[in-house]
């Protein structure tokens, strides 16, 4: 490390006696920028050889000369987190209408521009232990949301917001206010969710704002690994983590997850762990303790000039040795 300037840069320089290799260039300098629209202008600015970008600024690079975008396939979904202790979130039936009044399918095309898929759970549909028969419809279907809040006693009031027992269906749902992607995705949910008598009150927030409120307000939220179900599931919704930080911020509890999760955990035969790991998919499904949204792929603009580049399939949490820096030390530009 030649210098690091907390919150703005680290400047690193190669080892060049490294036992795996002489690095293949000089050293990299790493900009800290949290905001996605500043990151964009500076990487317009021609700033920065690389940089990780939301999908829709990144699609902004697409006509432009001298770039290009690289769209890597991840296991990394966004969701909306559901916290038992609300009010109104406690109920199944609100979780269940809001699974089936958000509209996957136009988040990928509009808020990605194509780069995701939809997502109905937190196994990867390219996983081996996915399970099919959870997955929904791509698009809404307000009219089974509406009979299912209907069921269960939700009546529409003349502001078009339903009402039971005196209490409005309605919830406050937190995202990072630096996070333009998951600003977008909360203000879709919004307008989903009003369409069938639901109100939504998006609040873009600090981390250090949104931590002490998550065991009250839906935030949404992104996790995701395209290795083994127990990695992070495990840990996300088992009931021994609930309430513990962002491990189960909502507060989830369910025998029977639990009893799968164990399965999953403590089998090492595939046919058991595949049936384990499917009736937690299922479980989940029916519990509804999140409104899972969309799997991304993770977006990239690169420098026409930088070669080495090697994408591969990346997990939520694309540190660099999970993101496509993972090779920086062969990376070079081209004269």
């Amino acid at each position: 490390m030649i210098s690091w300037t907390p919150g703005d840069r680290l400047v690193l320089a190669a080892n060049e006696t490294y036992w795996g290799g002489k690095p293949a260039n000089s050293g990299v300098v790493v900009a800290f920028v949290a905001d996605d629209n500043v990151r964009a202008q500076r990487m317009r600015a021609g700033e920065f050889d690389a940089a990780e970008l939301a999908p829709k600024l990144a699609a902004g690079f697409d006509e432009q000369g001298g770039y290009r975008v690289q769209r890597v396939p991840t296991a990394d979904y966004r969701g909306v987190m559901l916290p038992m202790d609300n009010p109104v979130l406690g109920d199944l039936a609100v979780r269940r209408a809001l699974n089936l009044a958000v509209n996957r399918q136009a988040m990928v095309t509009g808020v990605l521009g194509g780069a995701g898929e939809p997502a109905f759970g937190p196994v990867p549909p390219s996983s081996e232990f996915a399970e099919a028969s959870v997955v929904g419809k791509p698009s809404a279907d307000p009219a089974a949301a509406t009979a299912a809040l209907d069921a269960a006693g939700w009546r529409t009031a003349r502001d078009g917001i339903r009402v039971k027992d005196g209490r409005q269906a309605a919830f406050t749902l937190m995202y990072p206010a630096t996070d333009s992607l998951r600003k977008e995705l909360a203000l879709a949910v919004t307008a989903d969710a009003k369409k069938v008598g639901i109100k939504v009150t998006p609040e873009g927030l600090t981390w250090d704002a949104i931590t002490p409120r998550m065991k009250t307000d839906a935030l949404i939220m992104g996790y995701g690994t395209p290795y083994d179900p127990d990695f992070v599931s495990y840990k996300l919704f088992g009931s021994a983590f609930a309430g513990q930080g962002f491990f189960n911020p909502g507060s989830y509890r369910s025998p029977a997850t639990d009893t799968a999760l164990q399965q999953g955990r403590d089998n090492a035969d595939p046919a058991v762990r595949k049936a384990a790991y499917a009736a937690f998919q299922k479980q989940l499904t029916a519990d509804a303790p999140w409104v899972f949204l969309t799997y991304l792929q993770h977006t990239y603009v690169v420098k026409d000039t930088v070669a080495g580049v090697t994408p591969r399939v990346e997990p939520h949490e694309h540190d660099v040795a999970n993101s496509l820096w993972w090779n920086v030390q062969t990376w070079t530009r081209k004269p």
